[in-house]
């Protein structure tokens, strides 16, 4: 006997379901939260070499001059897309052993690292109270796409309950449902933040 779908019910029993596979991955999520601060951590005390230095100055120069000029709307969309990849490729590329999810929650951390201790240095560690409002709701969605990644990444060395095309399932309904509208709203906060500044 088939069952039957109850239409009405749709998006908040897969939102449920959503969150609750979310949950089941948390040890995934805190592992991607750890590289990420420990990333952090180095970028605070540990000066980036010249050539990471380098990297740094034109990928920045590279946003820059990409969101000149943007009114508010194309710049909340920019930064939308932008996340959106980040999130997206360390879920998809995440079977690969986990490789791109790391460099991902290291490369980030490093580099708001630092930033952040050039905000220190020039403008006080008060300073850094301005970026909260930034990672609110952007910070949730990263960890969880990286922890999905990471899941994915160690599919194969460890005992899991899904199949791997249960797990791919899930983990896009995760995406499209939970971390894309989070995704949504921290473009929003930031776009304006960046805009009325």
């Amino acid at each position: 006997m088939v069952k039957k779908i109850n239409k009405k019910n749709w998006l908040k029993e897969n939102f449920l379901d959503s969150i609750e596979f979310l949950r089941s991955s948390k040890n995934f999520i805190f592992f991607g939260i750890l590289l990420f601060l420990v990333g952090a951590f180095i970028g605070l005390i540990v000066p980036p070499t010249p050539d990471v230095l380098v990297y740094i100055q034109n990928y920045v120069k590279k946003i820059l001059e990409a969101t000149s000029g943007m009114g508010l709307f194309e710049l909340i969309l920019f930064i939308f897309y932008n996340n959106l990849s980040v999130g997206f490729y360390s879920i998809l590329f995440g079977s690969i052993l986990g490789i791109l999810p790391l460099v991902f929650a290291v490369g980030n951390g490093y580099m708001l690292g630092f930033i952040s201790s050039i905000a220190i240095s020039q403008l006080g560690i008060n300073s850094l109270w301005k970026l909260v409002p930034h990672g609110i709701f952007e910070l949730p969605a990263i960890f969880s796409s990286l922890g999905i990644g990471f899941r994915f990444g160690m599919f194969i060395f460890r005992k899991e309950k899904l199949s791997f095309w249960d797990l791919l399932k899930k983990s896009l309904k995760a995406f499209l449902l939970v971390i894309l509208p989070l995704f949504l709203v921290a473009a929003i906060i930031e776009g304006a933040l960046i805009f009325f500044a």
